[in-house]
């Protein structure tokens, strides 16, 4: 496994945990009652703004882990490969998949918008929006994988 497949398993690993965490957190606030918001759109805005911050840092934890546990383990194989760069294919590689996946963001999108066109809850139109976003990162991070073995 080269280091840009590796890295994209360390994003894989990142949005799992970001997942599990987040929605443990959120589903026993919940029921708990510890987030009562009667207002639709302020109990999204605080469910997104908690989430975007969550996801960053999570991310950044595990890129770092990430890179320390891959120097310890060359340097315990007694040097670093030539090819830990990333380099114009890895950035083409990165470009096509997150092309790729936002297409599904955008249909996430319309779905969300045709909820709301027949005039369903918000939490319709904003879940669709939080769901085809996790999809989105998992599709970004599965296609970077699949060029990587394909030979894009």
């Amino acid at each position: 496994m080269n280091y840009g497949e590796g890295k994209t398993f360390a994003e894989l690993v990142s949005s799992i945990a970001t997942l599990v965490i987040y929605g443990i957190a959120i589903g026993l606030g919940l029921y708990y009652e510890y987030i009562v918001i009667t207002d639709i759109l302020q109990f999204w805005a605080i469910i997104i703004l908690i989430y975007i911050p969550l996801s960053i840092i999570v991310r950044i934890i595990v890129q770092i882990l990430y890179n320390i546990g891959n120097s310890v383990a060359h340097e315990i194989k007694g040097g670093f490969p030539d090819n830990e760069v990333i380099d114009e294919r890895d950035k083409l590689i990165m470009l096509k998949a997150t092309r790729n996946s936002m297409f599904l963001f955008v249909v996430g999108f319309f779905v969300g918008l045709i909820f709301l066109a027949f005039k369903l809850s918000p939490h319709y139109f904003f879940g669709s929006i939080v769901l085809f976003g996790i999809f989105t990162d998992l599709t970004s991070t599965l296609l970077t994988v699949f060029y990587y073995r394909k030979g894009v």
